[in-house]
């Protein structure tokens, strides 16, 4: 008999669709670790070998992150590693890496909410002390210490050199996923600064390890950074990448890719593209200052177009943000 995972019941309770899409990504996820032949290198496994169960089940972690699986998948496959962890008490390293992924969940969230950012330096602290012997396990250094240097306030020369040297050990490490993330990192940090060609230098070479990689999206991604980069220097080469982009699927269904559309808006003037970017943080747990930033701005448009005052004014009545939406800064 087949069985159809969408059909799947147990008894009388039938598993919720966002369960059902959880358990089908990580069924996914773990047939393409299980598919790696017995010679070859996983290039989203780095980690120090602990046993196949344990190091199938991180692998699978890596690249639910790489590949942009749900929230919900994350942490089923984060609470998964953390009681494999559990059943084997005499590994502090188990431990210490279910740790890890479990802060490096609650990073991935914080931007939902601000408790859990805390959630995440906490467990990376207690990661930490799992490890008696740090110098013989570096990689587990270099991947704990990657967040919580993260998430510590610093400024932005402290931030740059940071990455300086997380470049020079992820390639150390051979770890090209990081890599490609730590040279999207620098590219902002210059970008920041008002290094365009800097910044496109690392955007670039950052672009081309993703693709190699095969993550599309991620690739993409760096592309929303590099168009921001380019508004200052090259404004027609900045609007050539971010009007290819609007074709791009993945892209445009990112949250993140109304900072590309405000762009468009500013340099062009036209509504359309505000009111696509408000139509991408609609409803998204984190955003409402940012949709309220595109509520006053469609008012504004409203009134300048001498439509009804008080339509403009319910529009605009939420809290206005201080600032423009942020650039992405993000890496997986």
């Amino acid at each position: 008999m087949v069985y159809s995972l969408y059909s799947l019941k147990f008894r009388r309770f039938e598993l919720p669709l966002h369960m059902r899409t959880a358990i089908l990504s990580i069924m996914l996820c773990l047939l393409a670790v299980a598919c790696k032949g017995p010679g070859s290198r996983d290039p989203f496994f780095v980690w120090a070998p602990l046993e196949p169960g344990f190091d199938s089940a991180t692998a699978a972690l890596e690249r639910a992150y790489c590949f942009s699986y749900s929230p919900d998948t994350l942490l089923m496959l984060s609470r998964r590693l953390d009681s494999m962890a559990s059943v084997d008490p005499a590994s502090m390293v188990k431990r210490g890496r279910a740790c890890y992924f479990m802060a490096r969940y609650y990073d991935a969230m914080s931007p939902y909410s601000e408790g859990w950012k805390e959630k995440a330096a906490q467990k990376i602290r207690q990661a930490m002390e799992c490890y008696a012997d740090t110098a013989r396990w570096p990689y587990d250094m270099f991947r704990i210490r990657y967040i919580r240097e993260k998430n510590a306030p610093r400024t932005i020369e402290r931030t740059y050199f940071y990455n300086i040297r997380a470049l020079a050990d992820a390639r150390r490490f051979g770890d090209s996923l990081m890599v490609a993330g730590v040279l999207n990192n620098i590219g902002n940090v210059l970008a920041e600064l008002g290094d365009s060609a800097g910044s496109l230098r690392y955007f670039q070479q950052s672009k081309a390890i993703f693709h190699s990689l095969g993550v599309t999206k991620w690739e993409q991604r760096v592309s929303l950074s590099e168009a921001q980069s380019l508004t200052s220097s090259s404004l027609r080469q900045s609007d050539s990448i971010m009007l290819s982009l609007l074709s791009y699927s993945e892209a445009t269904g990112d949250t993140l890719f109304s900072t590309i559309l405000h762009n468009l808006y500013s340099q062009h003037g036209e509504k359309k593209y505000i009111e696509r970017a408000r139509q991408l943080v609609t409803g998204n747990p984190g955003y409402a200052n940012m949709q309220a930033y595109y509520d006053a701005l469609l008012a504004r448009e409203l009134t300048a177009a001498g439509g009804d005052p008080d339509s403009a004014s319910a529009m605009s009545s939420a809290p206005f943000p201080k600032s423009r939406p942020p650039c992405f800064r993000n890496t997986p």
